[in-house]
């Protein structure tokens, strides 16, 4: 290189240097510290203010652009990473205010806190493995209400089983369309079997008298939108692992949340409940006459008979039921739930005619939790039962059987999977239906339960 290369080079390092400094010692011109309305007096001092980053280094015209980095691959799930486990004990202390004996099944139209004294009710194991097309879900139940809840006799196995089905949402429906086949829970209703997951401890006597528990069958579940899904089921019936006929029934349940803290759902329930076969006990001196399907005089059976004989038209009368819930949240401190129902049923009397009585029911119930802190809270709850036929109630006079429940209860939550319960309950009815002493009864009952739950869930 030439003196005079070498000079043009000093010459433009010179002259870059100097363009430095004169930036370097340039006066700030006061745009450059607006912020577009946010500045700093109006700030609120216990904001955090961001560290500013280096600036962007400039780049020369008519260079490329990097190309941006990809994101990271989110990490891939395995199989056990969509296994989720639960676990509760359910244990409670009862006094029943008419001192009925024996203590225990003599709480009349109660569910699961039948006995007076200190009493288990049940525990529970939950197993669910939810992928994006397949699932399962078993719950196992062990105690005395699992056997309440089943109505399958001890020992069968079925009665442990509260929940176990098998789930497929095909991808192409992108989470709208789900197909559970087992057995599952009921879609009718506000309140569960779980206790802690209701406003009281106790169950209603709309929950125990007049709604179905589980369902053994088919169930698909729809949600074109967030605000608007539907359930259909194909099922053997109420309460039925195994069905007790030839025909299936077929319900449907509307849901709809217009809004948050609003939530509507109407549900029907349909199919046939009687049995396929039916026992007919005729006693001393009478038979079973085929032809009448009545017992009629025998002056030489002195012991009676005992005969099993198709119930005709069983697959062709058909149960009808309806159910309404209403939630509304008006706070977030304040929960409110309306259930109506009304049931109908032609039950057969004649296995060998097909003649029956219709028998009707319903019944309404409203509740309402009231968060007082996050550890206390208090809760109510009313209903009305109407067993126009005493089908349901069974008290045995065959009238008409009205029944009323009140229920106020103290909740405390001392630590997250610890609910205790506090529910004092007034039962009301029409007939003398509630076991007082050794031998009497009386048209109320008054209880008072402690209810413990732990629970992961």
């Amino acid at each position: 290189m030439t003196s005079l290369g070498f000079a043009g080079v000093a010459l433009f390092c010179l002259g870059q240097i100097e363009l430095v400094h004169a930036v370097d010692r340039r006066e700030p011109d006061a745009s450059e510290f607006e912020d577009d309305g946010d500045d700093l007096g109006s700030r609120d001092t216990d904001d955090p203010i961001e560290a500013q980053g280096p600036p962007a280094l400039l780049r020369p015209p008519g260079f490329p652009e990097p190309r941006p980095e990809a994101p990271p691959a989110p990490p891939e799930l395995k199989w056990h990473d969509n296994l989720t486990f639960g676990a509760f004990a359910d244990a409670y202390a009862g006094v029943n205010w008419g001192f009925p004996h024996p203590q225990t099944g003599t709480n009349v139209a109660r569910a699961f806190d039948e006995s007076n004294g200190f009493a288990f009710a049940w525990a529970g194991l939950d197993a669910s493995y939810d992928a994006d097309t397949v699932g399962g879900t078993m719950a196992l139940r062990f105690g005395p209400s699992a056997a309440v809840f089943s109505g399958e006799p001890v020992g069968s196995g079925l009665n442990l089983v509260k929940q176990g089905f098998v789930t497929w949402k095909p991808a192409r429906a992108q989470g709208k369309l789900s197909f559970d086949l087992g057995k599952f829970d009921t879609l009718y209703g506000a309140e569960v079997a779980e206790s802690w997951l209701n406003m009281n401890y106790t169950r209603g006597v709309l929950n125990w008298l007049g709604q179905p528990f589980h369902h053994t069958g088919l169930r698909v579940g729809v949600a074109p939108r967030d605000t608007f899904g539907f359930n259909l089921l194909a099922v053997n019936g109420w309460n039925n692992s195994r069905d007790n006929n030839l025909g299936k029934t077929f319900g449907a349940q509307l849901a709809l949340t217009p809004k948050d803290g609003v939530a509507v759902y109407v549900g029907y329930l349909t199919g046939p409940e009687n049995d396929d076969l039916t026992t007919v006990f005729c006693g001393p001196g009478t038979a079973f006459d085929p032809d009448t399907g009545l017992c009629t005089p025998d002056p030489t059976n002195a012991v009676g008979q005992e005969v099993s004989v198709e119930t005709r038209d069983a697959n062709r009368k058909f149960r009808h039921f309806v159910d309404v819930v209403a939630a509304i949240d008006p706070t977030d401190w304040l929960a409110i739930v309306f259930n109506a129902d009304v049931g109908i049923d032609p039950v057969i009397t004649n296995p060998v005619t097909g003649d029956s009585d219709t028998m009707v029911w319903f019944g309404a119930m409203a509740s309402a939790r009231y968060a007082i802190t996050a550890r206390w809270a208090a809760a109510l709850r009313g209903e009305y039962y109407h067993d126009f036929d005493d089908y349901t109630t069974g008290v045995g006079t065959s009238e008409a059987v009205q029944l009323g429940t009140a229920t106020a209860t103290v909740e405390f939550a001392p630590v997250r999977s610890l609910i205790i319960r506090l529910d004092n309950r007034l039962d009301v009815a029409t007939e003398r239906m509630f076991a007082r002493g050794y031998a009497s009864a009386g048209k109320s009952q008054v209880t008072t339960t402690l209810g413990v739950v732990v629970t992961s869930f």
